[in-house]
């Protein structure tokens, strides 16, 4: 009986041990983020906001991190990108799927849909039926981003290019005829366009360019068995509606 006792007893340590190890892993991670909004930001108060943001702190309360270890550093996009390409235990968010970044990264989600468009001035009058009507447009980017990305991909000529490191100075330059359209997600330039007193219902989407998802892109060495967990929590806070709610939240009050 005594042995019986003795062998749940450790039983039960030995998980709660693991557990804990398991916990402490998981928030070794660095997790870095740029101004994406609606998925992520730092709000007025100096404080990340975001859905994406939001699931990740769902997440760490669902996988027990620590809470010392609850850290997200914003920086540029271009920046954050060659960082988790070259550094272990990394992870960028909210990064959109493609076959080229699934070669070098280990994604985690899907968390949410992004919608990568050419938005253009209302008044220009923009026509685009294909690929090679973007050839001799100039074109603002976000530098790294999926949109610059794409672009390229389709035959733009970089010397078309006009790069920014931020949406807010992307969508100005669109504001300000600086360039003819820009190639960006079109609920992130729709925000910022709010939030600097811009009228979006002056531009309209001229061209779809990828209707794709984003989610959590590890560094390509993590761990399979800690990617294994961080999917298997993403994918229970999905069933039970987490994850919707939090979309809701932002998309619903920022119409």
């Amino acid at each position: 009986m005594h042995s019986v006792a003795y062998k749940l007893l450790l039983s039960i340590f030995v998980f709660f041990v693991c557990a804990r190890a398991a916990a402490e892993e998981d928030g070794r991670l660095r997790w870095l983020s740029e101004h994406y909004a609606p998925y992520n930001y730092v709000d007025d108060k100096g404080q990340p906001q975001g859905i994406t943001v939001d699931v990740l702190k769902a997440l760490w309360n669902k996988l027990e991190v620590p809470e010392r270890l609850r850290k997200i550093e914003f920086m540029p996009w271009a920046r954050g990108y060659a960082v988790v390409q070259r550094a272990p235990d990394t992870v960028l968010f909210s990064t959109t799927y493609t076959p080229a970044r699934e070669k070098i990264f280990n994604f985690v989600g899907p968390v949410v849909e992004n919608k990568i468009v050419i938005l253009s001035r209302k008044q220009d009058r923009l026509q685009i039926a294909s690929d090679p009507d973007l050839k001799g447009l100039i074109i603002g980017v976000v530098r790294e981003d999926i949109g610059e990305q794409i672009i390229i991909e389709k035959g733009v000529d970089r010397s078309s290019i006009v790069a920014s490191n931020l949406a807010s100075n992307l969508v100005q330059l669109l504001n300000r005829k600086r360039v003819d359209a820009i190639a960006y997600s079109y609920d992130v330039a729709v925000w910022n366009m709010l939030k600097l007193g811009i009228d979006p219902r002056e531009f309209e989407i001229s061209y779809l360019l990828l209707g794709g998802e984003m989610g959590f892109a590890f560094h390509k060495n993590t761990n399979p068995i800690l990617l294994q967990r961080f999917q298997k929590a993403l994918d229970d806070l999905k069933i039970d509606g987490t994850v919707e709610q939090i979309r809701r939240t932002y998309l619903e009050s920022s119409r």
